[in-house]
């Protein structure tokens, strides 16, 4: 991420969310993913991005101990 500028580029972006150009468009055109445009270059501010962020977040459990846990009734 460029500090000065508080942007992040395009390519950067997807290899860091692990995403296709595909699904960049469609973040963009469907999800609103904030985007500033310059020149032919694409760049998406990080303040914008963190708010858009929180309004699509989920949360998703990454401990599967925790799952582990429980066990379920055989009905047979």
């Amino acid at each position: 991420m460029n500090d000065t500028l508080n942007y992040i580029p395009k390519k950067q972006f997807l290899q860091t969310m692990g995403i296709s150009r595909y699904t960049f468009r469609d973040w963009v055109e469907k999800r609103n993913l904030p985007i500033i445009r310059i020149g032919y270059r694409t760049f998406i501010p990080f303040s914008e991005y963190k708010e858009w962020e929180k309004k699509y977040h989920k949360n998703i459990p990454q401990n599967s101990e925790k799952n582990s846990e429980f066990e379920w009734k055989n009905i047979f």
